[in-house]
């Protein structure tokens, strides 16, 4: 029966501290259980998983399926996140690779153990959809208000000869049309900018006579 090859990742929160005594008892553990250890990964400092090279390198061995069992001294040398410790679960068990912790006594090779992490991934996966399907209807309902006040905004103001008149001094000021439009309180500087620009037409083609305020351009 050949051993199962074992990856052992280690790490320590500060500079002051250092590995030697949890891969002493690592060690120890895959000699007992006549593990075979490919590899040994060692990090320092709280950083946040992608800022941690050999914890990189440990995802890069997972994809690379070099290995059967993850052993580590416990759970927070692996992560201090729920969810990033649910997603390397999730990685591991994709491509058939067990976790195995030594302090907290955990063994994924077991069947117990196994069941329990893929309840946690399975809760995890209905948190996620929950938060989605929240921020979707957030998202659903701001767009809706925003909607209705720039409507109401916008649809109030009537584009008619004195607006437009208006806007086209303020134009003729070297401004912007959307700086027109703040001037004039209109939020949709787009669709005024065209009701300008056919206002302009109009009074060229002596179609209504400039700066009359009897032509309604929209009623």
């Amino acid at each position: 029966m050949n051993s199962k090859k074992i990856l052992i990742y280690a790490r320590v929160s500060t500079k002051n501290q250092d590995t030697v005594s949890q891969l002493l008892k690592l060690q120890e553990y895959c000699k007992n259980h006549n593990y075979e250890i490919v590899k040994i990964f060692e990090d320092t400092g709280s950083w946040k998983n992608d800022k941690r090279v050999n914890y990189q390198k440990l995802l890069n061995e997972i994809h690379l399926k070099s290995f059967d069992i993850l052993l580590v001294w416990k759970l927070d040398r692996l992560s201090r996140s729920l969810k990033d410790l649910i997603d390397l679960w999730d990685l591991l068990n994709n491509k058939w690779i067990h976790l195995v912790t030594y302090d907290n006594a955990i063994d994924t090779t077991t069947p117990w153990w196994k069941l329990l992490f893929q309840m946690l991934g399975v809760f995890a996966e209905f948190q996620r959809w929950i938060i989605i399907d929240n921020i979707k209807s957030w998202i659903q309902n701001a767009k809706a208000k925003w909607i209705h006040c720039w409507r109401k905004n916008t649809t109030d103001k009537i584009y008619n000869s004195q607006l437009l008149n208006e806007a086209l001094s303020l134009k003729s000021q070297w401004l912007s049309y959307r700086k027109v439009a703040i001037n004039l309180n209109i939020k949709d500087y787009s669709t005024l900018s065209k009701r300008m620009k056919q206002h302009q037409k109009k009074i060229n083609n002596k179609e209504i006579i400039e700066n009359s305020n009897i032509y309604d351009f929209i009623k």
